[in-house]
């Protein structure tokens, strides 16, 4: 009988004791693997968690709904630093590409997530972009997902054609300028890739080439010279 009082006490105790507001968590820091702060909706997303005792409350759920509607990251590490503070860790997605504005430089990380970025990274494959195309780029969100892949592609099949010397031009929606050998270039769309490289393969090193022409475009169902 002693000892069932004696635990009834302690757990009487306990409950009091891990439910007091000395448990309540009261600073939620969210760094990410830069140490930078996490995403102002990140923060307000996780700062609802304010309040909560520190013992009864789990991060399962907010984790995978940030992840979901927040695709710059592509984890979330949580610490719980009792008595009253929690620590978040973002790990952000790897950027994949550049795109140069005139004003600014975005990052499109492997999800097709855009972001803006403070420099050129010349380890990163580069696009230029016309103001045309950068006054519609989505803001801290995913690219179209057919762009994306229209992007994905086109830097799959530049890093196969060594005739292409620069950065490719993203001119508009529907075509990318690529510049060649002897001031040349050529125009094509995000549709049919796989043909159109094939083409400008196929053009320089034919007899097509030795004429005199600075432009190729590839949009129409015969190429055009000019």
């Amino acid at each position: 009988m002693i000892y069932l009082c004696i635990f009834g006490f302690v757990s009487v105790y306990l409950f009091y004791f891990l439910g007091s507001d000395r448990f309540r968590i009261k600073t939620i820091v969210c760094q990410t693997s830069n140490q930078k702060p996490c995403h102002e909706s990140v923060q307000a997303e996780l700062n609802k968690h304010r309040h909560a005792y520190i013992f009864w409350t789990h991060f399962n759920e907010p984790t995978a709904k940030i992840l979901k509607s927040y695709p710059a990251y592509e984890s979330l590490m949580i610490k719980k630093k009792y008595p009253d503070a929690i620590t978040v860790f973002a790990q952000e997605n790897a950027v994949m590409l550049q795109i140069q504005c005139e004003q600014s430089i975005k990052d499109i990380n492997t999800r097709g997530f855009v972001s803006d970025s403070a420099q050129v990274r010349p380890e990163l494959a580069q696009i230029t972009a016309t103001p045309e195309v950068c006054d519609v780029l989505p803001e801290n969100e995913l690219l179209d997902k057919e762009v994306f892949e229209s992007l994905k592609s086109l830097l799959d099949h530049i890093s196969l054609t060594p005739a292409i010397l620069s950065p490719p031009i993203w001119q508009d929606r529907h075509t990318y300028v690529l510049q060649l050998e002897n001031n040349r270039k050529a125009m094509i769309n995000p549709d049919n890739l796989d043909q159109q490289f094939q083409k400008i393969e196929v053009i320089l090193e034919s007899h097509v080439n030795q004429e005199v022409w600075t432009e190729i475009d590839l949009r129409f169902d015969k190429p055009v010279l000019r």
